[in-house]
């Protein structure tokens, strides 16, 4: 069975092509093209990384490597004489998948039939079961038939055990496919990918201090907000119980005000039911000072 050197050949593709790995980003970059909608700042990073103008960092986690070594795995099932491994896949020459102007369009398979033209991608997961992994790679599975294979194959091992699954060719699929890549291809050249979002790791040393102590004190102020709120819940039950107006210390007053109720205007219902007069009253132009939105993950607090 054929091996080549995958991981570089990989890398060394990417800059001027989509690949299978591409094929759901494919179709998500279409629909906001389509729909007039900016690009992601990872869809941004992947068409620069296409134009050779970044470089992919390098990636690996104990679930890759279990990925590769249940490729190690099914090679040895596979008859060594009939499968090809990672093979390089490219459309038939003089057809519109080979005549994209600003990219080419490739695949790489896990395994390749020459004899039969048949695809069997390999995926790991403890994240999805079969019929999920099955779901997650759609677009990646119909790619391959995008580019002129005969049948697919997906060999998966999930928590459920391993499953061998042939997958039907999805005619609406592949067509989605070819018309994504021919929406992309037409407005390439003018595409925006200026990148408005950094991560820590791409921040000056400076900058990269300051979200850490903004963070630092922010995870602060909502521990202490919390236990303010604890607290004047207590008093305001003290002060509702004894008829209490005001209590004060020699540095501070804390006032209490009952429940009451008002009526308010539903400016939403006005503005859906009398928007020529909602807009005619609209008149006054009203400037915001930019600011700050700070959000901590949950799992890091």
């Amino acid at each position: 069975m054929k091996k080549i050197n995958h991981s570089e050949e990989i890398k060394t593709t990417r800059v001027g092509g989509f690949g299978g790995s591409d094929a759901a980003m494919v179709l998500e970059i279409a629909e906001r093209i389509s729909t007039g909608q900016q690009l992601t700042t990872t869809q941004k990073h992947r068409l620069l990384q296409l134009k050779g103008l970044e470089t992919r960092p390098e990636f690996d986690s104990p679930e890759i490597q279990a990925g590769r070594a249940f490729e190690d795995e099914v090679a040895k099932v596979l008859d060594a004489k009939e499968w090809d491994r990672e093979t390089f896949m490219q459309p038939k020459p003089n057809t519109t998948m080979a005549s994209r102007q600003n990219f080419r369009v490739f695949a790489h398979a896990d395994f390749w039939n020459p004899k039969t033209n048949t695809v069997t991608e390999c995926k790991w997961s403890r994240k999805f079961n079969h019929e999920g992994l099955e779901k997650q790679y759609a677009a990646q599975l119909q790619w391959y038939y995008m580019l002129g294979a005969d049948a697919v194959c997906l060999c998966s091992d999930t928590a459920d055990g391993r499953k061998t699954t042939d997958i039907t060719r999805d005619d609406k699929m592949v067509e989605l496919l070819k018309m994504s890549l021919e929406t992309i291809d037409e407005v390439f050249p003018n595409i925006d990918l200026t990148i408005t979002e950094k991560g820590i790791n791409e921040l000056p040393p400076k900058v990269a201090r300051l979200i850490a102590e903004i963070e630092t004190i922010t995870k602060t102020m909502a521990k202490e907000e919390e236990m303010l709120k604890t607290k004047k819940a207590e008093l305001l039950a003290y002060m509702d119980g004894n008829d209490l107006t005001k209590v004060w210390s020699n540095t501070a007053s804390v006032s209490y005000t009952a429940p009451s109720s008002s009526v308010g205007f539903d400016a939403k219902k006005f503005e859906a039911d009398h928007a020529d007069l909602f807009a005619a009253y609209r008149t006054k132009l009203t400037k915001k000072a930019g600011y700050l939105t700070v959000k901590i993950n949950k799992n890091e607090e």
